[in-house]
């Protein structure tokens, strides 16, 4: 199961009892989440579904103060990640009904002067030899010493 992306205690309802998120068009106001909408949606929901989603045990009001608690918990614990990215990547465990924060580990760093060109160099033996002595000598790999050899010729005409 993948974390869903949320960004107010709402979204911890939808993603609790696994509702999509609707789309919202940018620039407009999201609709607000009352009592009738919700019932309306989940009742829509179980007619078309062959299985039964259980209602919340509580009514809306409590729920929603239930998950703004959670909420509040999550953004204050996560918050120089909210405060970057201004939505937190949450997953729902139903075994103990829990949500939990995924952060993702953050990859490689960027590098100046990226390397994204290949070339292919086809050598005789006795320069491979001799490429590879000077690179146990100096400890660089090949391709380092091949730049700097690029470098010294250029540099000398």
């Amino acid at each position: 199961m993948l974390p869903r992306h949320c960004t107010e205690a709402r979204d911890l309802i939808l993603l609790e009892y696994n509702i999509e998120k609707p789309i919202i068009v940018p620039h407009q106001p999201a609709p607000p989440l009352t009592k009738e909408i919700y019932d309306t949606f989940m009742n829509s929901l179980r007619e078309e579904s062959n299985h039964f989603i259980p209602p919340p045990i509580q009514p809306y009001g409590i729920c929603l103060d239930l998950y703004t608690y959670i909420w509040d918990d999550l953004i204050t614990t996560y918050k120089e990640y909210y405060r970057k990215h201004k939505t937190l990547p949450v997953l729902y465990n139903p075994e103990n009904k829990s949500f939990s924060v995924v952060i993702p580990s953050p990859g490689r760093p960027n590098v100046t002067n990226p390397k994204c060109v290949k070339v292919d160099l086809r050598l005789d033996e006795q320069t491979i030899d001799r490429l590879d002595d000077y690179c146990r000598t100096e400890s660089i790999k090949r391709s380092g010493a091949i730049r700097l050899a690029i470098d010294l010729f250029l540099h000398a005409k």
